[in-house]
């Protein structure tokens, strides 16, 4: 048993943390991870710490020098350390325990438990999130299968240190007082005693980072990751989660309803402003994450998974105005655009994809001028800094079908490798593909300056056939807008 053991030890603690995650993001809405279970994994796993401590590196001069070697030290230390513990455990033990699996008395009762625990933990959660289906609704199903494995682990733990399947009769009060620890663990961390979903205080919040919601249109701001440090911004995404918090049973509740039924249910018929008749999105799910930095350099991380429900645009204190609220402030949009450049970028090349009524199809346009270049980029950060281009949409709703164009302007930027540093070994590019829309005054004035207008800009509609999958209309029979 010894190698077995050994290989798990090595990865015990790495394991155990992972499991136990992914049971705290059953039992606490919002759950993501802690930096410290993390680091404790990391540390209490020698060769996960090792391989991302443990490199060679060069300085600029071309020296390779080792990096890591305090936790070199620190594991070899700790070796030395157990190394004289297990002689002086090796010259008290009694022989005639030898062959047990574990031989030092003192250490049965954790070797017991520990293995207990493991199972209900590991087996246990595997197998509630295997067979979900199986259960019925609500938390606290879920402590039936880690009371059923915690048991298994127990018993099972029992037979190997007593070498006898004959364990049920004299081992049941400790499988009692086990049964009831972990109930006692469950209803803590389900009621949410230790307050894991109270709003941290607005005094100790530095910054929030948010990504995570897929918005529209589908262009560089579609799933971006963005820094809010302004503080009515962080203000706002404080009072978000006051709303998440508080409404926090409800809204894994009609989460979880939502993911059940069909895509299709979401939609139904409006009209849009010229009379149109389409097929409106009125509710949708999204991803959430927050990441606080706190003024004493901890983080708290949160991730949720939430509905999000059309007529509530229109309530102010809702979880979904308040997140459109955040998705469309300057400081989101700025980062959402532009947070992919990086210091020295220039303007290299810019595109915007044309209907072209010869060809009676869709052709990209290049813009070959550097000037003509300039002045678009410039008109569209102008639109965007008073928010009248890249309007993001939780739906796909009228709004979202009449202010977007099917059109999108890209612009690539480039920075030449001997400008990023001597271990640079190609040039650096990336394209910022936008979308337009029809409030970009600016954006438009400048592009209707350089000839493009009329039916060339088509605005992007999007219809479902009714008890059918989607149906995109074509965008050559959808009303233009000059």
């Amino acid at each position: 048993a010894l190698p077995i053991f050994y290989g798990i030890l090595n990865w015990l603690v790495m394991g155990v943390v992972f499991v136990v995650n992914a049971l705290l993001r059953e039992l606490l809405f919002g759950f993501w991870g802690t930096t410290w279970m993390d680091l404790v994994a990391e540390w209490f796993t020698p060769v996960s710490r090792l391989v991302r401590a443990v490199r060679y590196d060069v300085t600029s001069s071309g020296v390779y020098y080792l990096t890591g070697m305090p936790a070199v030290l620190l594991y070899a230390l700790v070796g030395v350390l157990l190394a004289v513990a297990a002689l002086l455990i090796y010259r008290k033990r009694r022989l005639e325990t030898a062959g047990d699996v574990v031989s030092v008395r003192q250490m049965r009762p954790v070797f017991k438990y520990g293995v207990a625990f493991c199972a209900a933990v590991v087996v246990g959660t595997w197998f509630y999130q295997t067979f979900r289906s199986l259960f019925p609704r609500g938390n606290w199903v879920i402590l039936l299968p880690l009371l059923i494995w915690g048991a298994a682990g127990y018993f099972v733990a029992d037979m190997l240190l007593k070498k006898t399947f004959r364990v049920f009769a004299r081992s049941w009060r400790g499988l009692v007082a086990f049964s009831l620890v972990l109930v006692a663990a469950f209803a803590v961390t389900d009621l949410d005693l230790f307050g894991f979903n109270r709003v941290p205080k607005r005094s100790d919040v530095v910054s929030v980072s948010l990504s995570g919601v897929s918005t529209m249109p589908y262009d560089a701001a579609s799933n971006s990751f963005f820094t809010l440090t302004d503080p009515a911004d962080i203000d706002t995404v404080l009072q978000l989660q006051g709303v998440i918090s508080a409404n926090k049973n409800t809204l894994r509740t009609e989460t979880a309803d939502i993911d059940r039924y069909d895509y299709n249910t979401f939609w139904r018929e409006g009209t849009l402003s010229d009379g149109t008749v389409a097929d409106l999105e009125h509710t949708v799910t999204t991803d959430l994450m927050l990441r606080y930095t706190l003024a004493d350099g901890r983080e708290i991380r949160r991730q949720y998974r939430l509905p999000l429900y059309a007529d509530d645009l229109t309530d102010p204190g809702s979880v979904t105005a308040l997140l459109d609220d955040i998705l469309n402030r300057p400081a989101s949009l700025a980062q959402g655009y532009w947070s992919s450049l990086i210091k020295g970028a220039s303007l290299a090349y810019t595109s915007l994809n044309i209907y072209d009524s010869t060809e009676q199809d869709y052709i990209t346009a290049t813009i070959p001028n550097q000037a003509d270049r300039d002045r678009l980029l410039a008109a569209v950060q102008a639109d965007m800094t008073a928010g009248r281009i890249g309007r993001r949409y939780l739906f796909q709703n009228a709004e979202r079908y009449e202010n977007c164009y099917y059109n999108d302007l890209a612009f690539t930027f480039f920075v030449p490798k001997n400008s990023l540093g001597s271990n640079a070994t190609e040039d650096w590019t990336t394209t910022v593909p936008i979308t337009l829309q029809t409030t970009a005054t600016e954006t438009l004035k400048v592009l209707r300056e350089l000839g493009y207008s009329g039916d060339q800009l088509v605005i992007w509609a999007e219809y479902r056939q009714q008890g059918g999958g989607e149906k995109y209309s074509d965008p050559k029979a959808v009303k233009s807008i000059g």
